[in-house]
């Protein structure tokens, strides 16, 4: 069985250091009062792209066009841009996003991996020296799709000091732990504070559970779910973006969400956690204005230097480490 303890070596790097449709008119500035303070530059850990649109139906680059719009409108200097394929509507994702970062130094791309199809070592290496970043995998409760690539893929996103961006449900780590604790360089990113799934409305359910997690609105559960995200806090390669709030509680302010999101910060800190948007997906779900502002509650709990490590700083830390 592989090692999987946390590499020494890897606590001593930079993370034990401080530090669909189109896109809807956005409002005028002063329309929208921001719970971020401006100004504060920021940089997306979770965005995608996509040449004819999310939909699919839409102009070549128009999506493209309305991202750097958001992009002035929010002063966000970096994205990673991860790569979706896997269905036939999104064939080619890959190699669109690949070429659009060789024309735009924000874009960091993590190209899609498919354990369907899934890649050899070298041809790993190959889209590394290409321009990846690194490498996302949508693995959702089956972790276990990993074992479908060869070992020495690891490896060689360790030597690169790639990134490695998971859309696993607590679930699904179990399978994928081995994977995630035996990596010894790069940093592993889960997505969506790692999928815990929706949180359950007291009022609509008064019963829901008899936990201390309960008690804040969450069920029994859905308390163990969130847990095996957090049982991965003592590995210091492992990131949890702050994105996807709308699928635990999709009524912004996202409140139902609170508790969560501040068990997760508390566990893995600011210095690991990122801020992304989910554009374009997450536009199905909120007003373009939501998408991109964070909950007051969530500003309310942090320091200043905490806010800018969540919002810009630790990505950027990770993409300077490259």
């Amino acid at each position: 069985m592989a090692d999987t303890r946390c590499s020494d070596a890897f606590r001593a790097s930079m993370f034990c250091d401080a530090p669909g449709a189109a896109l809807p008119a956005l409002p005028a500035s002063d329309a929208v009062e921001s719970r971020v303070p401006s100004p504060m530059n920021r940089a997306d850990a979770h965005i995608h792209l996509f040449e004819y649109g999310f939909s699919g139906t839409r102009e070549a680059g128009a999506e493209l066009a309305d991202y750097e719009q958001i992009r002035t409108r929010y002063s966000i200097e970096h994205a990673l841009v991860i790569g979706v394929e896997g269905e036939p509507r999104f064939a080619g994702n890959n190699d669109y996003i690949l070429a659009l970062a060789r024309r735009h130094d924000w874009i960091a791309p993590l190209l899609f991996l498919d354990p369907a199809e899934p890649l050899l070592p070298a041809q790993v290496a190959d889209a590394l020296e290409a321009g990846a970043a690194g490498f996302s995998l949508e693995l959702g409760a089956d972790g276990e799709a990993v074992n479908a690539f060869d070992s020495d893929v690891w490896r060689v996103l360790d030597e690169a000091n790639a990134l490695l961006s998971l859309n696993v449900t607590p679930a699904g780590i179990a399978g994928v732990r081995e994977v995630i604790r035996g990596r010894r360089g790069g940093a592993t990113l889960l997505s969506h504070l790692g999928l815990p799934g929706p949180a359950a409305d007291p009022a609509a359910d008064p019963a829901a559970g008899t936990s201390p997690g309960a008690a804040e609105g969450h069920s029994d559960e859905w308390v163990a779910r969130a847990a095996a995200v957090r049982d991965l806090a003592d590995c210091p390669s492992v990131l949890v973006k702050l994105s996807g709030l709308y699928a635990i509680d999709p009524v912004f302010p996202h409140s139902r969400a609170q508790d969560e999101t501040l068990h997760v910060l508390s566990e893995f800190g600011a210095e690991r956690m990122l801020w992304g948007s989910d554009f374009a997906p997450g536009l199905g779900a909120l007003a373009a204005e939501q998408l991109f502002d964070v909950p007051d509650w969530f500003v309310r709990a942090v320091s200043a230097t905490e806010l800018e490590q969540v919002m810009r700083g630790t990505l950027a830390r990770l993409l300077a480490s490259r």
